[in-house]
């Protein structure tokens, strides 16, 4: 089996509303065991956008979608955490510890069994899992990622105690998704780096080709809830998008799915073929306008910032441009989120542009550089969405270059700071406002470093901090209602579109859907013969 090492970014600091503590127990499902009695095999063949595996060197190793690897809490459909490998998940009174108890009797893929000693060696992994080198290094921690951790425990054969240095009162939720993936012991090698995936999930990994970038995975006939339907699962790259839904036409996948997979133009296409289905899913994701608001440059103005949100319309966008497949953006944060404030947003209002463009810099005449990531231009329509705001931008005498480049050199523009705008996606993968606000809008924020925003703001650094660590639910909605309005009004990124995942299956297909974080549960998932 060939792998290849490749960067990821890390996405474990996820956080949560709701759901605080406990965990609800759900009971295994008896899916059907194998092929009907057939000798044929059933594979599922999905086409991706990007690529789902990762590689040695990096945090998951391949990407959740695949069904692999599980994690200690699941999202439910209401974005709740609950559950899943963990039996239990309980805080002390004062939210500075959390004991965890994983269920006894779960097999992991190469047959041993998931106990505290596994649980508390992947915590210490991730929570050491460095963002720099991506290398496990017990000398660096990670940034906050569980919360300011302060020791992790064993308690009993199946019992870690997790104490925090502070109150954390979304822990439960930080576990879910990448946070709280479970691999075996036998999975790592002296650096912590994963070269063997051995997960719980109701598929384990059986090849990857590195040239051809398909990644194959057979059923795990130890699941802990029964064997999967199917017994293969082929994961697809498939850059361009006429491509992907050329191949779901003649029969050479079964499945374009992943957020972006279908783009708004080929909805009318998959439509009018009997053999396929179109389906869409609202999810977590939304789209961005992201500005250097770095010192030197034009939108430090925050004036100037202002009037371009108020220039842009993102109505045009969702209706002319998506074909009514997305939704106006009104915060920076998911509508899903149950801290979302409608009134966060900005409505087109060219009058107030122009108005507050002649504050800032009065009649004088500028340029900026829009910089776009090739690599999502087969996913979304971020040229067409480009041209449409340099359009709209020069009513108020703002000229705009638009770039094209690829993935490489797209980041480190960003690194450096050589742009004035870019567009780009990100997921509040729980609807968790503090999931956007740490990297995008703390000072030392991840992304706002390494995308160069320049922002900062002290008050703002300890009104974030202030969220993460209140226990009052009401103080904490209060809280965040207060830190949309700062980012409405001078922060780096300007909301345009929430995505409505479009994804196609071949009717032959049984019960392939997505949800709100685009993941499909593969164990249910069947297919005609």
């Amino acid at each position: 089996m060939k792998f290849k090492k490749l960067s990821s970014m890390m996405m474990v600091a996820i956080l949560s509303v709701g759901l605080l503590s406990g965990c609800s127990n759900s009971s295994g499902k008896d899916n059907e065991t194998s092929s009907g009695g057939s000798d044929k095999p059933k594979v599922l063949t999905i086409a991706t956008g990007r690529s789902f595996y990762q590689g040695e060197g990096t945090d998951i190793f391949v990407h959740g979608s695949t069904n692999v690897w599980e994690s200690l809490v699941k999202l439910q459909d209401d974005m709740t955490p609950a559950c899943d490998l963990a039996e239990s998940i309980e805080p002390s009174e004062d939210y500075m510890s959390w004991t965890i108890k994983v269920k006894k009797g779960i097999k992991f893929h190469d047959g041993t069994e998931l106990n505290a000693k596994a649980v508390k060696y992947n915590l210490d992994r991730l929570y050491h899992f460095s963002d720099v080198d991506k290398k496990y290094d017990k000398k660096t921690e990670n940034v906050d990622d569980y919360g300011k951790i302060k020791s992790i425990e064993l308690v009993d054969d199946y019992t870690v105690k997790v104490t925090h240095k502070e109150p954390t009162v979304d822990f439960m939720a930080r576990l879910s998704y990448a946070a709280g993936a479970m691999f075996s012991l036998e999975s790592f090698n002296d650096d912590g780096q994963i070269v063997k995936p051995y997960g719980t999930g109701p598929f384990k990994l059986k090849d990857y080709d590195e040239t051809s970038d398909v990644l194959t995975l057979e059923k795990f006939a130890d699941y802990r809830n029964g064997k999967a339907k199917l017994d293969e699962v082929v994961f697809k790259k498939i850059e361009d998008a006429s491509t992907r839904l050329s191949a779901l036409q003649t029969g050479e996948i079964d499945v374009v799915a992943d957020v972006g997979a279908i783009m708004p133009q080929q909805a009318d296409k998959v439509k009018s073929d009997d053999k396929l289905e179109l389906k869409e899913q609202l999810v977590t994701t939304t789209h961005y306008m992201n500005l250097n608001k770095s010192k030197g440059k034009l939108f430090n103005n925050n004036d100037l910032a202002q009037a371009v949100s108020y220039a842009v319309s993102s109505e045009s966008i969702v209706k002319d441009l998506l074909q009514g497949y997305g939704k106006e953006a009104k915060s920076v944060i998911t509508s899903v989120s149950k801290k979302y404030s409608k009134d966060c947003g900005y409505e087109y209002n060219m009058d107030k542009a122009k108005e507050l463009k002649e504050k800032s810099i009065g009649d004088k005449k500028e340029s900026i550089d829009i910089i776009i990531n090739s690599a999502l231009t087969g996913r979304w329509p971020y040229e067409n969405v480009a041209m449409l705001i340099q359009s709209q931008l020069e009513k108020i005498d703002i000229k705009s270059n638009i770039e094209v480049v690829d993935a490489a050199v797209w980041s480190e523009r960003l690194k450096k700071g050589d742009y004035d705008m870019t567009l780009a996606p990100y997921t509040i993968s729980t609807g968790e406002p503090s999931f956007y606000f740490e990297p995008h809008m703390k000072s030392d924020g991840a992304i706002n470093v390494s995308r160069s925003y320049g922002y900062k703001n002290s008050k703002t650094d300890k009104l974030i901090a202030k969220a993460a660590t209140e226990t009052d639910e009401q103080k904490r909605v209060k809280d965040y209602q207060e830190l949309q309005e700062i980012a409405r009004k001078e922060g780096p990124t300007i909301p345009l579109w929430e995505d409505v995942t479009l994804y196609a299956v071949n009717k032959k297909v049984k019960d392939f859907n997505l949800n709100l974080l685009f993941w499909s549960d593969l164990s249910v998932v069947d297919i005609e013969k």
